[in-house]
């Protein structure tokens, strides 16, 4: 009996001895083993490399069409691998832990790269991921569990990054799991990389370090410079069915196309050549300048949530006094200060009471000032909600000055704005008097200084529409684009408003003038975009780029005299689909490919 109580009294702390116990060391200084996977390791894998990986036509065609001039421009020199590549290289680690003093756990482990000293956290105090409209990084958000010896990572938040160095993507919906296993001297970890807009199974990896106590990681710094003369807004990229570069591998390497080409039944090692098409989607057809896509496969049909039940607006700090307030349909850019609120646009009107009490929970200060950063009812729908709730400083002849008179916050925005909204439509003006701006400017900017903080409006000219202003905050470094800039969604280009491609071009090119990074392509400026995640530079970049390269495809079609029709056909927006387009809603992917080719195709005379 008295053996039985022992044993029952010291059972719990052995258990829990063995459970500190199974928990490996990963701490020191790990130098990689180059007996495997040297062509990505080192010098980089073959253009047209795509053996073995489980990657959907999208990816494919993203892949031949990439070219590696983009690092020729400083937006993309300062670009470190992400998390789910940094192990290939150059990639010696230095591992150390946090330890709580009191409890003596591990409460996170530190990881530094070599190739460019990316320093990566995993998070093991249970803490949650945070909300999807925070920003990503290379790094991304990481948790770790130990499961016997074996540290297992979850990762998300994932920067837009690359499954492989010659132009096969992975999206920023991309999440990666891992495995950490020491044994001994040897450090081993098993990555598991799943993504839904370009992957059709999970990408299962390995890598291997050799403790080396004596290496060290040295110091590493990149500065962006200009080495060439290119346009403004350079965007390098084969149009597709141009690369010759992709007939090099599989003849180097004496396999047909359709293995090199990858997709998921390449993986096995059972795999045989079939009949069946394991190509891109796109091929060429010859003209008398230059090939261009032909393709006839369908894309991932991206539908709306099947929930109809709307989620409620939710405060995220960004940076400085800026605060991100959303729902996930449309966002709102709150500035708060000892003077008061400024709100960058106002959602939808059924939204308005609900951004009254949630502009309350940042902060008990009267609202001052409203901006629309357009016309669209997304942008200024509960203007009037807002403005009767706010209580304005007094103006007088341009100069201002405290009273204790109520009066409603003032709303400010480019005169075209409301001309539009004043407008009549059937005798009556297409949006009520009490929601029109009150204060606009007609010149390229306008400039407002509150809460101790330079504020501008600069316009965006014949851009999503031709009333559209980017604000920017320039203590707080943050700028918010309105609909410009849409993260979940190719651009809304308004033709009927003035809206053009090569308007939307340019006012992302601003943007990217303006902003900048705080070190390899991460943080820094901040950029709120109309709807979807934080973001900043590096993410506006890809965006850039995305619509430069279908802007260029639809411009060599109608360069070829090919109808809306053909072009349409072509599928020359494939490679994005997955990620921001929709076949359904009121902005669908027809719709955008069709404003593309308005916005560029000849106008008829007269």
């Amino acid at each position: 009996m008295e053996v039985r109580f022992v044993a029952l009294v010291f059972l719990p702390a052995l258990l829990l001895s063995a459970a500190t116990y199974a928990a490996a060391d990963l701490s020191g200084n790990w130098v990689q083993k180059m007996h495997e996977d040297r062509d990505e390791r080192a010098y980089g894998p073959d253009i047209g490399d795509y053996l073995g990986l489980p990657i959907n036509a999208a990816a494919r065609l993203r892949a031949e069409t990439w070219d590696a001039a983009k690092w020729s421009v400083p937006e993309h020199q300062c670009e470190p691998h992400p998390a789910d590549y940094a192990p290939h290289g150059p990639a010696a680690l230095r591992v150390w832990s946090d330890v709580d003093p009191i409890t003596q756990q591990v409460t996170a482990w530190h990881i530094v790269y070599q190739w460019m000293n990316s320093h990566r956290v995993i998070y093991m105090d249970g803490r949650p991921h945070p909300s999807e409209f925070a920003p990503h990084t290379w790094m991304g958000f990481s948790t770790g569990e130990w499961q016997g010896d074996t540290l297992v990572v979850h990762t998300t938040h994932l920067k837009e990054g690359w499954i492989r160095r010659n132009g096969v993507p992975r999206s920023d919906r991309g999440t990666l799991t891992e495995y950490w296993m020491r044994l001994g001297g040897y450090l081993t970890v098993l990555s598991v990389v799943e993504d839904p807009v370009y992957l059709t199974a999970p990408l299962v990896r390995s890598w291997n370090w050799v403790m080396d106590p004596g290496f060290q990681i040295a110091p590493y710094t990149c500065t962006s410079r200009i080495e060439t003369e290119l346009p403004r807004g350079y965007v390098a990229h084969h149009l597709p069915g141009t690369n010759e570069l992709l007939k090099e591998f599989p003849e180097k390497v004496g396999l047909p196309v359709q293995t090199t080409n990858g997709g998921e039944a390449t993986m096995s090692p059972d795999f045989r050549t079939t009949p069946e098409r394991t190509t891109s989607t796109a091929s060429p057809a010859k003209t008398k300048d230059r090939p261009v896509m032909i393709a006839s496969a369908t894309t991932r049909k991206v539908s709306s949530p099947a929930n109809p039940t709307r989620p409620p607006l939710q405060a995220l700090p960004v940076q400085g006094s800026i605060y991100l307030v959303t729902a996930g349909d449309s966002n709102t850019v709150v500035q708060a200060g000892a003077e008061g609120t400024l709100v960058v646009d106002t959602q939808a009107a059924n939204r308005s009471t609900e951004l009254v009490p949630a502009l309350s929970k940042i902060t008990d200060k009267p609202l001052r000032y409203i901006i629309n950063t357009s016309a669209d009812s997304n942008r200024m729908g509960g203007n009037q909600a807002l403005t009767e709730a706010g209580k304005s400083f007094n103006t007088f002849s341009g100069l201002a000055a405290y009273s204790e008179a109520p009066t409603e916050a003032p709303i400010y925005a480019h005169e075209n704005v409301l001309k539009w909204m004043s407008a009549e439509v059937n005798g009556t003006p297409r949006v009520a008097a009490e929601s029109w701006p009150t204060e606009t400017y007609f010149t390229s900017s306008m400039e407002l200084y509150f809460n101790g903080e330079a504020v501008q409006l600069l316009r965006m000219p014949a851009a999503h529409s031709d009333g559209d202003s980017v604000v920017y905050f320039q203590k707080s470094n943050v700028i918010a684009t309105g609909e410009l800039f849409d993260y979940e969604s190719f651009p809304v280009i308004d033709i009927q408003r003035g809206g053009t491609v090569n308007g939307v071009i340019e006012a992302l090119n601003r943007i990217i003038d303006i902003t900048i990074p705080e070190r390899n392509e991460e943080g820094g400026t901040m950029v709120i975009p109309g709807r979807g995640r934080i973001c900043d530079e590096y993410d506006v970049v890809i965006y850039r780029d995305m619509v430069t390269i279908i802007r260029d495809r639809v411009k060599a079609f109608i360069d070829q005299g090919k109808t809306l029709e053909q072009v349409q056909a072509a599928r020359v927006t494939q490679d994005y689909d997955g990620r921001y387009g929709t076949e359904q809603g009121t902005w669908t992917t027809r719709k955008f490919v069709e404003a593309v080719y308005r916005s560029l195709a000849p106008k008829p005379a007269g």
